[in-house]
């Protein structure tokens, strides 16, 4: 499947569902966050921000950077389908790694789904989780987007 993935789009839906906050919150999942949802929880994020501001300049490298590795999970998580999904696809399960992280590895009947090509699966697994009730207008979104 030809693809151009990510396309722009497919970031700045993330950055949308995230939110931009230069101060830190708790998340619905009760981790402290900044900028585009970074937890501060993450070795990651705190060698990209430690002793600095958290700018939306700095935010949006950093986002670059998580969005990536978010890109790579997805990947492993759906393995060699990955290839043949839609840009759609793709986007939603970046989406869902960004948000995630590895807990996404704990969706075992989604990631089946997924491999076995079964859409309505799909969205029975998201629909059907807890993650979809806390993140709820991000769930829908992207359960629309199946």
């Amino acid at each position: 499947m030809n693809s151009s993935f990510p396309r722009p789009k497919d970031k700045q839906m993330v950055k949308d569902h995230e939110g931009f906050r230069e101060n830190a919150y708790l998340c619905t999942a009760g981790h402290l966050t900044v900028g585009y949802g970074f937890n501060l929880d993450s070795v990651v994020v705190k060698a990209l921000f430690i002793g600095e501001t958290i700018t939306r300049e700095r935010a949006d490298k950093a986002f670059e950077i998580l969005y990536n590795d978010a890109i790579i999970t997805a990947k492993h998580f759906v393995g060699d389908v990955w290839d043949s999904l839609s840009d759609n696809h793709k986007a939603i399960l970046a989406d869902m790694a960004y948000n995630l992280g590895s807990k996404l590895f704990g969706f075992m009947k989604l990631r089946a789904a997924w491999q076995a090509g079964d859409l309505d699966k799909v969205r029975q697994e998201m629909i059907n989780s807890k993650w979809f009730l806390q993140v709820k207008t991000r769930a829908k979104t992207l359960v629309e987007m199946v």
